[in-house]
């Protein structure tokens, strides 16, 4: 990976691509009230942001199946993926995001990869082992450039043994509020149900 100075002056004059469908969140039954909010990674580090750099960062998939992989990988358990219907044995969700971006930089292409200095075994490993002995992870160092370069967010190939294709959203350069298609009946219902749940 490039250095931070040259990402900086890199960043700026790369490639940027658009995307306008959706993009897909699993969550648990814990995380149902912030279903839209990018507060999660002002509380915890990721594969493109470091939670001391205050980014308010959204990871979300290209389809439920790779949500689906990327919440079992953090809690290693079986997740039969449903369109936002509650999973009763996993207390699952899997939430929908209409998006329509036109500044995302496609970390798969050859070209960008070449211009960042990276490679796929950069871009996928464990940026956890490089955080627990004190280092910014080189994704976290650029997810912090294309931040500052105005960059919406980045296209990456997920690390999880789905090998989906991922978008992590950098909320202060998207044009409007990121919002879940929520069906009627969400959040009170449904949270009212997990209460059900655990009274049984």
């Amino acid at each position: 990976m490039l250095s931070d100075t040259d990402l900086q002056t890199i960043l700026p004059d790369l490639k940027t691509t658009s995307l306008t469908g959706y993009l897909y969140r699993a969550l648990d039954d814990d995380y149902l009230s912030t279903v839209n909010s990018f507060i999660g990674s002002r509380r915890a580090n990721g594969r493109y942001h470091h939670r001391d750099d205050q980014l308010g960062t959204l990871y979300l998939a290209e389809d439920e199946m790779g949500a689906a992989a990327e919440l079992r990988q953090r809690r290693r358990s079986l997740l039969p993926p449903a369109p936002f219907q509650q999973d009763r044995a996993h207390g699952t969700y899997t939430a929908p995001f209409l998006v329509s971006l036109t500044r995302l930089i496609d970390l798969r292409q050859l070209e960008i990869q070449e211009a960042l200095e990276t490679n796929p075994m950069e871009l996928t490993g464990s940026w956890k082992l490089q955080n627990e002995h004190g280092q910014r992870a080189e994704t976290q160092r650029l997810g912090f450039a294309a931040l500052n370069a105005g960059v919406e967010g980045l296209i990456y190939t997920s690390a999880t043994e789905y090998r989906g294709n991922n978008v992590v959203l950098f909320s202060r350069n998207l044009p409007i509020q990121m919002q879940a298609s929520l069906p009627s009946i969400f959040p009170d219902q449904i949270v009212q149900h997990v209460g059900d749940l655990e009274q049984n």
